[in-house]
């Protein structure tokens, strides 16, 4: 597995970075042409999608201040590990959740043909939620040895 894809000097391009930039491009591609299918504006939706995308990212690094802050308060120097650290699901979810709910009431549009939009199925079912019964299985594209977890 290769969780190196390139260097460009100072800056490294990660695979699982590619992965997830690739996922966010396609999900917008696709509500957007769901949005349009519905009638709603596709421009609205995209613009819907990219502050959630950058909402979700604040509050999970949000989140993991406020869940790891007596860490980051005796050493003030390790804020700057925010930036490349993950962050908490769940501080995402809840910040993506209210921006969504703020944008579509301030722009006016309607909340369950907006949420179909970003469904699976064509009527207006909102999407499920984020959670899922299988076991979490570690990502390949992250360590070497993902498949030996005595070695991770």
């Amino acid at each position: 597995m290769f969780p190196r894809l390139f260097e460009l000097g100072p800056i490294t391009v990660y695979s699982y970075g590619v992965l997830l930039a690739s996922a966010y491009l396609l999900a917008l591609y696709y509500s957007v042409r769901r949005a349009r299918r519905f009638g709603l504006d596709g421009n609205r939706v995209l613009d819907l999608g990219i502050y959630i995308i950058i909402s979700a990212l604040i509050g999970a690094k949000l989140l993991l201040l406020i869940v790891d802050f007596d860490y980051f308060r005796r050493q003030p120097a390790e804020l700057w590990t925010l930036a490349r650290s993950g962050g908490v699901f769940y501080g995402g979810l809840v910040l993506a959740f209210a921006v969504a709910f703020w944008y579509v009431r301030k722009h006016r549009l309607p909340v369950w043909p907006v949420a179909a939009s970003r469904s699976n199925r064509r009527d207006r079912v909102p999407p499920r939620p984020p959670i899922s019964p299988l076991p979490r299985r570690p990502c390949p594209t992250l360590s070497p040895d993902w498949n030996n977890p005595q070695k991770s």
